[in-house]
C-alpha cells in the first residue's frame, strides 16, 4: 500500500516536471519568436518607409512563412497608413495591400471563423480594398438577421468602400442602434450621399431614423455641403426631424437664413422652443432678442434656461439680463436672469 501511495507520489511530481519543462521550452520558443518578430517588423519597417517615400523601387520582401508575413504586413501597413503625410502615399500603401492581402481576406471571410472574419473586415476598411465589395456585401447580407458586431463593422465597411447597396440593408432595418447610423455616415463620400437622396422624390420620403442620423452628423462635422439640407429640414412635418436639424444648426453656429427660425420660437413643442433658443444664442442672432426674451416666461424651465443662456451670448448680454432680473414682469424670468448672472452655467449644444 505504501509503496504504492510513493509510486503515486513520484508519478505526479515527475508529471508535474515535465509539464514545467515543457511550459519552459514554449516559453522560450515564444520569447524567441516575438523577437525574431520585433527585429524583423524594425527592419521591414525602415525598407518598407523608404519604398513608399520613392527612394527604392520594390517594396521590401517579407517572410516566406504565411502566418508570419500576414502579421507583419498587418502591422507595417496599418502604421504606414496612419503616419502617410499625402494622398499618394496612402494609395501606394492600400494597392500594396490589396495585391499582397486581398486574396486572404476573401478566404477568411468564406471560411475562416468568427474572429477572423471581423479583422478581415477591419482591415478590408483602413486598406479600402474595393475589389472585396462583393464579398463584404454578400457577408454583411447573411448576418442581418443576427445583428452582431460582424454586421454591424460590415454595414460600416461597406460605407467605407462607397457600396450602395449599404442603403438597402439600412432601410430592411429601421431600428438600427442610431450611433450606429451615424458612423455608416461618417464614411460615406458627397456622391455617395447625393446618390442616396436621388433615390426619394423629397426628403419627406427619407425614413426617420436615417434622416436623423444624417443630420446629426452634419452637424457633428459642420459639412458646408449639406448645411442648406439641414436647414430644408426645418420644414419637416416631423417633429424630432426639426428638433434634430436645430440641435445640428446649433453646431453649425450659423444659419443661412435666420428667417426660418421665427415660428420654432412660439412652437408647441417644448424642445423645439429649448433648441432655437440655443440656436439663436450660438449663432448670434441678435434680432431674435425679444423672441429670447419672452421665452425667458416660458413654462418649461430648460427652455427659460436656454433663453437666459442665449441671450448672455449676445452683444451686451449681460447688461440685458440684468435689466430683465431688475424689470422684467415674470417672476420666473426675473430668477433665471438673476440665476445665469450669479452662476458659471452654460450649454453648449
Amino acid at each position: 500500500m505504501i509503496t504504492t501511495v510513493v509510486w503515486l507520489i513520484a508519478g505526479l511530481l515527475m508529471t508535474q516536471l515535465l509539464l514545467l519543462i515543457w511550459m519552459m521550452i514554449r516559453k522560450k520558443r515564444e520569447l524567441v519568436l516575438q523577437e525574431r518578430v520585433k527585429n524583423l517588423d524594425e527592419k521591414l519597417t525602415k525598407e518598407f518607409r523608404a519604398f513608399i517615400d520613392g527612394e527604392v523601387i520594390h517594396h521590401p520582401r517579407f517572410p516566406d512563412e504565411q502566418k508570419l508575413k500576414i502579421e507583419l504586413m498587418e502591422s507595417i501597413l496599418e502604421r504606414s497608413l496612419e503616419g502617410a503625410d499625402t494622398l499618394e502615399k496612402k494609395d501606394r500603401i492600400r494597392q500594396l495591400a490589396e495585391a499582397s492581402l486581398g486574396d486572404i481576406y476573401r478566404n477568411r471571410l468564406h471560411y475562416a471563423g468568427w474572429s477572423n472574419r471581423i479583422n478581415a473586415l477591419y482591415f478590408i476598411e483602413d486598406f479600402r480594398m474595393y475589389s472585396l465589395d462583393d464579398e463584404v456585401y454578400t457577408n454583411t447580407d447573411r448576418r442581418k438577421q443576427k445583428k452582431d458586431e460582424e454586421f454591424r463593422q460590415g454595414l460600416r465597411t461597406m460605407a467605407a468602400l462607397q457600396d450602395r447597396r449599404v442603403f438597402l440593408l439600412l432601410e430592411e432595418d429601421l431600428d438600427l442602434p442610431f450611433p450606429l447610423l451615424k458612423e455608416v455616415f461618417q464614411r460615406l463620400d458627397q456622391a455617395s450621399i447625393a446618390y442616396w437622396f436621388s433615390r426619394y422624390e423629397t426628403t419627406a420620403d427619407i425614413p426617420e431614423p436615417l434622416l436623423c442620423a444624417f443630420i446629426s452628423h452634419c452637424g457633428d462635422v459642420k459639412s458646408e455641403d449639406d448645411q442648406e439640407i439641414v436647414e430644408l429640414a426645418l420644414n419637416d412635418s416631423r417633429a424630432e426631424v426639426r428638433i434634430k436639424a436645430l440641435k445640428a444648426l446649433s453646431s453649425y453656429q450659423a444659419v443661412r437664413e435666420p428667417a426660418r427660425l421665427l415660428l420654432f420660437f412660439q412652437s408647441e413643442q417644448w424642445e423645439e422652443r429649448l433648441m432655437v433658443a440655443k440656436l439663436a444664442g450660438h449663432a448670434g442672432l441678435k434680432q431674435y432678442r425679444t423672441q429670447l426674451m419672452k421665452l425667458m416666461e416660458d413654462r418649461e424651465w430648460w427652455v427659460r434656461f436656454a433663453a437666459a443662456n442665449a441671450i448672455r451670448m449676445l452683444p451686451d448680454g449681460e447688461a440685458h439680463l440684468r435689466e430683465i432680473a431688475s424689470t422684467h414682469k415674470d417672476p420666473y424670468a426675473r430668477d433665471m436672469a438673476d440665476r445665469t448672472l450669479t452662476t458659471k452655467w452654460g450649454m453648449t449644444s
